[in-house]
């Protein structure tokens, strides 16, 4: 049994390998829009796909999956990855469950586990038939993948499905939040901008990054959509979560639930996610974080 991975994120490619590895599936093909030096020795081949992908593409990647009989192809949950395999699993008859949580196998076929209603229920799911094709949200992997150089075969579009009229590249936020170890997550509970100067001191001297919840990110845009933590956003596993001025939806619950230790600080001492945290402090952040930096460098406490 042969597998395909699709990579949107270069960080994902490790924990992505593993997962087949575990599964008892090697010799796996490679998908990604983003050419790397090395790859895991378990991938046999590698196909870089073009930024404008159209029906020549399209019909490449069925070709290959289909030469290659691959019976299972995982991706991460990059844009780019979850635009596409939904629309392969159509064209190939294949089954497609997206953002799951774990898959393992036993005697009977594959079982998918996935959670539902933003983290409410854990569903399972038994596939017998092949292919599957998954995206998975990647979590981190204990030790280094043995990796080689390897020569990418590049995928030529000659009738993509759109025309590119202009070019402006994104500005990529250097951080990448998902693999942090501790996270100081902001809220609607800041009242402007400058004030998340406060999370970030705090961040600096515990060793962390800052991380926001929707409305910071989308509403107010004052930090990136990079930051963004919660079921649409970035989810998230971090040694210890705090969590300042974010009274707790769902939606924002979904994306830390896998935090080894999560610490609130809150106004409102009805704050759902006060329900969900190991510590919970009840104070006005302004109260709270200047009197919580002076104290930790009293202490001696800085970045480890």
């Amino acid at each position: 049994m042969r597998g395909a991975l699709f990579i949107g994120d270069p960080n994902s490619i490790d924990y992505l390998t593993s997962l087949l590895d575990r599964l008892g599936i090697n010799n796996n093909v490679l998908f990604s829009n983003i050419e790397m030096k090395t790859y895991p020795q378990t991938i046999d081949k590698v196909y870089i796909i073009p930024e404008v992908m159209g029906t020549a593409t399209l019909t490449s990647m069925i070709d290959i999956l289909r030469i290659h009989d691959v019976s299972i192809i995982v991706g991460d949950t990059s844009s780019w990855v979850t635009s596409y395999i939904p629309y392969l699993a159509g064209l190939l008859s294949g089954e497609y469950i997206g953002f799951i949580d774990d898959i393992y196998r036993d005697e009977q076929g594959f079982v998918i586990k996935k959670t539902i209603f933003t983290g409410e229920l854990i569903v399972k799911y038994r596939v017998r038939e092949t292919p599957i094709f998954l995206t998975i949200n990647p979590s981190k992997v204990e030790g280094n993948l043995n990796k080689e150089a390897k020569e990418a075969i590049y995928l030529s579009e000659s009738s993509p499905f759109y025309k590119i009229l202009t070019e402006k590249e994104k500005e990529k936020d250097k951080i990448d939040i998902q693999y942090a170890d501790v996270i100081v997550s902001v809220g609607r509970g800041f009242k402007n901008i400058k004030d998340l100067e406060l999370a970030e001191e705090l961040s600096n001297i515990v060793g962390g990054v800052v991380g926001c919840s929707r409305p910071i990110a989308t509403d107010l845009k004052w930090l990136p959509e990079e930051r963004w933590i919660g079921l649409s956003g970035k989810k998230v596993e971090p040694r210890l979560y705090i969590a300042i001025g974010i009274s707790g939806q769902p939606q924002h619950l979904a994306g830390i639930r896998r935090a080894k230790k999560i610490l609130a600080i809150n106004i409102d001492p009805e704050a759902p996610i006060f329900q969900h945290s190991d510590y919970c402090v009840v104070a006005d952040l302004y109260d709270i974080l200047p009197l919580l930096i002076r104290k930790l460098k009293e202490q001696g406490v800085t970045r480890s």
